[in-house]
């Protein structure tokens, strides 16, 4: 993360060049994390509707659409943190939702 503010500091004074490269980077990482934010709401919308038809609670049909959602939104914020070159960070948050995904999966298996 350090070596990001450094890069960034040091291409906004020194290098244009290199101030354009990063920046459009930024960019990038911006309009996919508001399109993936946009896509998972839309899916939360669908899976909602779909899913209250054929589940008899409506607050689990509300909880797996949200999961839904949740985990679209993590693979754009993945895929903008790839492009931004924090690859260490997003290797961190993948770890942290493996492990998440075995506990929710756990506390599940009943349902």
């Amino acid at each position: 993360m350090n070596k990001f503010f450094q890069k960034l500091f040091n291409a906004s004074i020194f290098d244009t060049v290199d101030s354009y490269n990063i920046y459009s980077r930024i960019f990038i990482s911006i309009c996919i994390v508001a399109i993936v934010w946009i896509i998972g709401a839309q899916v939360k919308k669908i899976f909602i509707s779909k899913l209250k038809k054929k589940l008899h609670d409506p607050l689990l049909a509300e909880f797996i659409s949200n999961l839904f959602r949740f985990i679209i939104i993590l693979i754009g914020i993945l895929m903008a943190l790839k492009i931004l070159g924090m690859g260490n960070i997003a290797t961190s948050i993948m770890a942290g939702a493996g492990i998440s995904a075995f506990i929710i999966g756990f506390a599940l298996k009943d349902i």
